[in-house]
C-alpha cells in the first residue's frame, strides 16, 4: 500500500519562495484578479534565474473562472507521482 503526501499551503512571497527554492512544490494554484496593485511583493520572493533556461517551469493543467478572477492550476512537468509515494 502507498501513501500520497499532500500539503496545501496559503503563503506569502517569502514562504512560497522558500518552498519553490527547496523543490517542495509540485503544483501551484494561482488566483489572478483583473486589477493592478503596482508595488508590492511578488508571488515568490527568490532570486531571479541567471537565464531563462534555469527558470522553474510549470505546465498549466487547468484554468477556471472564479467570479471575476481566474484560477490557474500549474504542475511541474518533472514532478513524478512516485516521488511522493512511500511503502507501507
Amino acid at each position: 500500500m502507498s501513501v500520497k503526501r499532500v500539503s496545501l499551503k496559503e503563503a506569502g512571497a517569502k514562504l512560497t519562495g522558500a518552498w519553490l527554492a527547496g523543490g517542495l512544490a509540485d503544483e501551484l494554484l494561482l488566483y489572478m484578479a483583473p486589477m493592478m496593485l503596482m508595488e508590492g511583493p511578488g508571488v515568490a520572493a527568490m532570486p531571479a534565474p541567471a537565464t531563462l533556461g534555469l527558470a522553474l517551469r510549470f505546465d498549466v493543467t487547468d484554468m477556471v473562472r472564479v467570479g471575476r478572477d481566474i484560477r490557474l492550476t500549474c504542475r511541474r512537468p518533472e514532478a513524478a507521482t512516485e516521488r511522493w509515494l512511500e511503502p507501507a
